[in-house]
């Protein structure tokens, strides 16, 4: 199964279907600062204004490899 919301394998800001693109399309929105609540823990957020893009990709790379590990294999 494809997850769309996790965009292309690039992950590369200037691709406009990556969750980098989608941040600062979000960050323009709200007009020029971004600001994410993140959970320190439950109902305790933090919010932050910058997103380590390393960081994300890796994120990204892991919840990738845990959906190609649970996902039934099509078979062609």
């Amino acid at each position: 199964m494809y997850v769309p919301e996790l965009g292309s394998g690039t992950q590369d800001a200037s691709d406009s279907s990556s969750v980098l693109s989608g941040l600062n399309e979000f960050r323009e929105h709200l007009g020029g600062r971004l600001t994410i609540p993140l959970l320190t823990s439950i109902a305790q957020p933090v919010e932050v204004h910058t997103m380590d893009h390393d960081i994300l990709r890796r994120a990204i790379a892991v919840l990738e490899d845990i959906q190609a590990q649970t996902s039934p294999q099509m078979s062609g």
